[in-house]
C-alpha cells in the first residue's frame, strides 16, 4: 500500500510545479476521447518544443481486452518533445509515457492489480481549428504489475486463491497505441 501511495504522489507532483517566468509557462487544459478511454489532460509547456502533459482518465489496457472486464482509472505524466514546435499544425513528437493503474477502480468487478509503466513513445499531433486535436503514435516500453491485495470496494469479489496464483504479476512488455481526439479548453 505504502508503494502504491508513494508511486501516486511522485505521478501527481507534476501538476504543482510551476515556472518562475510568467513568459516560458503556457498552460492548456483539454479533454480527449480514444479507441481505448476518455482522459482529461493539463499540458505545460517549458519551451517552444518541450511540454510536460500530465492526464487522468479511465483506459482499457491489453489486459482488460484479454482478461476482465474492468476499466481502470489512470494517472499519467509524460514529458513530450515536439519536433516542428507545439504552435505548428502537424508536429511529430517524442514522449516518455508513465502510467499508473491504482487498483482501485471506477468501474471493477475487484481483479484488477495496479500496474506502473514507463513507454516512450512517437506520435503525430494534427491541430483542427482552434480548439480541435487529433493524435496518432505508437510505443513499446517497462510495466511491472503489483501483486494484487483484496479490494476494499469489492471485498466480496468472485476472485479467488486460485485465480491469484495463475495470474502474472512482475515485469511486463507494455505497449501504448495513440489514436485520440481532443478539444483543447
Amino acid at each position: 500500500m505504502q508503494n502504491s501511495n508513494l508511486i501516486l504522489l511522485i505521478l501527481l507532483f507534476p501538476f504543482f510545479l510551476h515556472s518562475q517566468h510568467a513568459d516560458a509557462q503556457k498552460s492548456s487544459w483539454s479533454l480527449q476521447a480514444g479507441m481505448m478511454g476518455l482522459y482529461f489532460n493539463n499540458e505545460i509547456r517549458f519551451s517552444e518544443k518541450l511540454a510536460l502533459r500530465n492526464e487522468t482518465g479511465i483506459e482499457m489496457t491489453s489486459r482488460t481486452l484479454l482478461c476482465n472486464k474492468d476499466i481502470p482509472f489512470v494517472i499519467t505524466t509524460e514529458p513530450r518533445f515536439y519536433f516542428s514546435g507545439l504552435n505548428a499544425d502537424k508536429s511529430w513528437l517524442l514522449s516518455l509515457k508513465t502510467s499508473y493503474h491504482p487498483q482501485y477502480l471506477l468501474i471493477s468487478r475487484g481483479t484488477y492489480k495496479s500496474d506502473v509503466s514507463i513507454v516512450p513513445t512517437i506520435a503525430v499531433r494534427y491541430k483542427l481549428g482552434k480548439h480541435f486535436t487529433y493524435e496518432c503514435g505508437v510505443g513499446i516500453g517497462y510495466g511491472y504489475i503489483f501483486r494484487s491485495t483484496v479490494n476494499p470496494a469489492c471485498p466480496n469479489s468472485s476472485y479467488s486463491n486460485e485465480q491469484e496464483q495463475s495470474t502474472h504479476y512482475g515485469s511486463v512488455l507494455a505497449f501504448n497505441c495513440v489514436l485520440r481526439i481532443g478539444y483543447t479548453l
